[in-house]
Parts: C-alpha cells; sequence; structure tokens
C-alpha cells in the first residue's frame, strides 16, 4: 500500500515524462524560431532521391518566384531550380552524394532566374546517421549585392589608378615638351606619349598661322618614317575650322562611309594636300590643342582599320593635347623671338654701316677728289693725301671685318670661347682705341649654345662700354669653378641706375633673355659715376659635352 500524502508512482512517471516532452518541444520551438529567422537558407535532402525534406523560410524566399514549404517539399531541384543541371548545380549534389566529401562555394555565379545573374555562397555538407549518409544539409546565402560593391569598389580602385597614372603621364609630357623649342621635336615626343594610348599609323600636328595650316606630318609606313611640312589654307580643311570653333576631339569612325557627313567633308571638302596626310586610312580622330581657351592647332591621328578610337582613348589623348599646346605655342613664341632678334640685328648692323663703313667710303671719296686735284694743281702734298685716304680704307677695312665676325664668329667653332672672346677684345681695342685687359682661363666645358651666349653678351657688354658709357678702360674675366663657369665684363664708365627702366639701346634685355635661354643667371651691378659690372654664371654640365670641330 502507498504510503499516504504521496502521489502512486505510475503517475509521478507520467508527469515527468510529460514535462520532458514539453522541454523537448519547447526546445524545438526555440530551434525552429532560430533556424526561422537566421537570414541564410537551410535546406534538408533526401541522398538518394536529392528530394527536399525540409527548409526554413529563409530558404523559400531566395526561390523565384518565392514557394511555399509544401511547394517544395517533396520536390527535386530540376523541379524548383531552373537550369540546375545546366549549371552544375544537380552535378554537385550527386557527388556529394556519392563520395559524401562536402562542397563550399564562396561567389558561385547562377543566371537562372528572370531577375538576371547572381552570386551565391553556399555549403553542402553530407548528414550521417551512425556509419550510414542519411541526407545532405544546404546552407546558402545571396552575395550578389556584396559581389557587386566589390567589383564597383574594384572598378574605382582601377579607375583611380588610371587617374593617376594619367596624371604621372601628364606631368612626364609637360617636363618633356618643355626641354625642346623645336616643332619637330615636340612632335616627335607628343607622338612617343601618345603610343602607349592610341595605336595610330600617320599623326599630324596643324598650326594655323594668318589664314594658312602649317602641317607637320608623320607616317609610321614610309621608309623612314620622316617628318615633313605640308601647306595648305584654312579653307582647304573646313573639319578643322569645326574643330576650332568647337575645341572638343572629333572622331570619325570610318572615313570611306560617306553616309557620315563628318567623313564626306573630309573626303570631297579637303584639300588635295591634306587628304594626302591621312590617305589609306579609316578611322580619324582630331583633337584641338588648346591655351587658355584658344586654339593653337590640332593633333590628328588615324588608323587603317574602321572604328578604331574610343571616346575614352580622345579624352586622354586631349590632355597630352593641351600640354603640345603650350609646347606648340612656346615654338611659335620662340621662333617669333628669333625673327624679331635677326631683324634687331640687321637693324644694328644697318646702323653700324652708316656710322663707321658708310663715312670712312665717305671721307675716301672726298679724300681721292682731293688727291686728284693736288696731283694736278700741287703734287708735293699728294702724299698726304694718300695716306689719308689709305688710313680710312684700313679703318673701314678693319669695321668690315669685324662686322662680319659679328655676323657669323667663326673662331668660336674653330678657337673655342677663349679664342673668339680675345678676337672681339682685340676687335673692341681697335674700334674704340679702349685698352681692353683680358684674363681668360682654359677653354671651359660647356655646351655649344652656352658658348655662343656668352661669347654674345661679352659683345653686347663691351660694346655697351665702348659706345655709350664713356669708358677709359674694360676689364674681360672668364673662368671656371667646380659647379660653375663665370664670365663678368667690367668697365669704369658713367654707368646708371639698375632699378629704373633700362635704357633700349643698352641691349639689357637681350642680354638677359639670351642667358636665360640657356640656363644662365646674369646679374649687372652699376650706378651712376661707377662703371658697370656685368656677370654671367653658367653651371656646368654633370659630363662635359662631346669636343667641338677644330678645338683640342
Amino acid at each position: 500500500m502507498d504510503r499516504p500524502g504521496k502521489a502512486p508512482a505510475g503517475e509521478g512517471a507520467a508527469r515527468e515524462h510529460e514535462a520532458l516532452f514539453d522541454g523537448l518541444d519547447r526546445q524545438r520551438r526555440i530551434v525552429q524560431a532560430v533556424i526561422d529567422h537566421v537570414p541564410a537558407g537551410i535546406a534538408l535532402f533526401d541522398r538518394a532521391s536529392l528530394r527536399v525534406i525540409w527548409t526554413n523560410q529563409a530558404y523559400l524566399q531566395f526561390l523565384e518566384p518565392p514557394f511555399t514549404a509544401d511547394g517544395v517539399v517533396g520536390r527535386t531541384l530540376e523541379e524548383f531550380i531552373p537550369g540546375a543541371a545546366e549549371a552544375g548545380i544537380l552535378a554537385i549534389f550527386r557527388r556529394v552524394a556519392e563520395t559524401g566529401e562536402p562542397f563550399r562555394a564562396w561567389e558561385f555565379a547562377y543566371e537562372g532566374f528572370a531577375r538576371g545573374a547572381t552570386y551565391w555562397q553556399w555549403s553542402l555538407v553530407p548528414i550521417q546517421a551512425g556509419e550510414e549518409l542519411e541526407g545532405l544539409l544546404l546552407l546558402v546565402s545571396e552575395v550578389t549585392a556584396l559581389v557587386e560593391a566589390r567589383r564597383q569598389v574594384e572598378e574605382l580602385a582601377r579607375e583611380a589608378r588610371r587617374r593617376a597614372d594619367e596624371l604621372a603621364s601628364l606631368l612626364d609630357v609637360s617636363q618633356d615638351l618643355a626641354s625642346t623649342l623645336d616643332l619637330k621635336q615636340i612632335l616627335l615626343r607628343i607622338l612617343d606619349h601618345l603610343r602607349p594610348i592610341l595605336d595610330f599609323n600617320k599623326a599630324a600636328v596643324f598650326v594655323a598661322q594668318e589664314g594658312r595650316l602649317d602641317v607637320l606630318v608623320y607616317d609610321r609606313d614610309s621608309p623612314d618614317a620622316a617628318l615633313q611640312w605640308v601647306h595648305s589654307s584654312v579653307d582647304g580643311a573646313p573639319i578643322f575650322r569645326d574643330i576650332f570653333s568647337h575645341r572638343t576631339p572629333v572622331i570619325v569612325d570610318d572615313v570611306a562611309d560617306e553616309t557620315d557627313p563628318l567623313a564626306y567633308r573630309l573626303q570631297h571638302e579637303t584639300s588635295e594636300a591634306i587628304r594626302g596626310t591621312f590617305e589609306g586610312s579609316r578611322s580619324w580622330l582630331g583633337i584641338p590643342l588648346l591655351v587658355k581657351e584658344r586654339v593653337v592647332g590640332m593633333l590628328r591621328v588615324t588608323h587603317p582599320e574602321p572604328a578604331h578610337f574610343t571616346r575614352r582613348q580622345a579624352e586622354v589623348a586631349l590632355g597630352i593635347a593641351n600640354q603640345a599646346a603650350v609646347a606648340v605655342e612656346n615654338a611659335q613664341l620662340h621662333r617669333q623671338a628669333q625673327l624679331a632678334a635677326v631683324l634687331a640685328e640687321r637693324q644694328r648692323l644697318a646702323r653700324e654701316l652708316h656710322d663707321s663703313i658708310s663715312q670712312a667710303l665717305y671721307g675716301i671719296a672726298l679724300g681721292s677728289h682731293a688727291a686728284l686735284e693736288m696731283l694736278a694743281q700741287r703734287p708735293a702734298e699728294t702724299e698726304a693725301a694718300l695716306r689719308y685716304i689709305l688710313t680710312l680704307a684700313e679703318t673701314a677695312a678693319a669695321e668690315m671685318r669685324a662686322l662680319i665676325f659679328e655676323l657669323r664668329p667663326e673662331s668660336l667653332e674653330r678657337e673655342g670661347l677663349v679664342g673668339a672672346l680675345e678676337r672681339q677684345a682685340a676687335t673692341i681695342r681697335a674700334r674704340y682705341r679702349l685698352p681692353v685687359e683680358a684674363a681668360l682661363a682654359g677653354e671651359p666645358h660647356l655646351a655649344p649654345e652656352q658658348k655662343e651666349a656668352l661669347y654674345r653678351i661679352a659683345q653686347e657688354a663691351m660694346q655697351n662700354a665702348g659706345r655709350h658709357a664713356n669708358a677709359r678702360r674694360i676689364d674681360l674675366r672668364l673662368r671656371t669653378e667646380p659647379d660653375a663657369v663665370i664670365l663678368e665684363v667690367e668697365d669704369d664708365g658713367a654707368g646708371f641706375d639698375p632699378d629704373l627702366p633700362y635704357p633700349a639701346h643698352l641691349g639689357l634685355q637681350s642680354m638677359r633673355e639670351r642667358a636665360a635661354n640657356v640656363g644662365s643667371r646674369l646679374t649687372i651691378r652699376s650706378a651712376p659715376d661707377c662703371g658697370t659690372l656685368v656677370r654671367v654664371i653658367t653651371p656646368r654640365p654633370a659630363s662635359p659635352p662631346p669636343k667641338e670641330h677644330g678645338q683640342p
């Protein structure tokens, strides 16, 4: 008999059993709730038939269109995953079912859904009961947004690198083109910088000047790929006027396509001389050369295949062309400055001829008439007149030799800078009856253009001292220091105030320009009644230049 106050043993076991099942049911619901709220899709497949046994809600939402559990359970993959066999998914399931080896994919590409390409991270894990493989557990998450975001970041990074490379390239272009003022060299260097960006067989730089086009042409297919000048009027190239007006690159995909208005104009409204510069080409790209929104010319490249150039290439080439435009304009300005310098030199020589040679010849003519009269009337005085004529003739000959030497100082090429300066000092002594003390060290190792500049500056400075400063003495000094060559011309003449505008006739501005053009630094120290010192400091090159012809 049971003791009073206690439940029968059977009832206690039943309550414990019920409590156990309640706990298990509560845990099941918790696990089910967790599984249902996990963002990853979970599905259990039968190993033999590969049919769905169970899925969570997230997995059903991944399908297209979304399925219910009843619509999926009991079905095979091919019934709710379009193209599962073609995408290789069915083969993966079968392999895992046969081998028991799990499968994992981090970015599995799938295009069977109507929304297009999608990417999935998924694992397929075999489920065993003892030693028997009972089923396959699928864990899957869609990572399409992450993949696209990563690819966008990678594309942005590539674009940033492209931009950085372009900026570095433009810096190289600007530094490279700034180192020359020769238009042919400028074109060759532009082409060198364009080749990594564009493949072309012909190129040209068009420079518009006073209604005409000066065209420097490059042809890769010619025997020597030579540069040649071609000249035409602006009217002979109407499409170039369009580029000049719109200031943007123009691409013609096929020059032979006469249905394209631009191609038609190139073929039928362009002068024969200009057409010849792109003969045999199909693709055509014209790029304006802009300096501060002003078009100074055009760069044109062509290719024998149609539709070769892209808008992106044109944009990059435009950046290079803008750098080239500055170099082209600098070359034009340099050419103008050279022409102006030639004109100024001609005018100066004309004044020299008028002031010296013409007067000497006039004196010779007067002396000759006087000698003829004396020969007939006063023979004894004829010798003095003839000696006067001889003196004038010798003076005129010396002046003429000096002027010829100034035009082309051959001794600078033959004897070097030191020899040319010695000759110039002798010329100043003879012309102005002025002592010139020359203290010249050994021949400096400088480039020919640097020597020419130093010679011309010394020539100008000594002529100023003799002609304008009323100097009684000139000191000419040339010395070489470890890092520079120093030229000095000093006189004890009238001097002037360097802080005031320079007198135009002294040529001081041309002296400064000559120095700057070869990388030298010119300083002038002067004051009224205190003479003048002109000093030019020229950096020595890292290695001596090759010896000039005739130089020891």
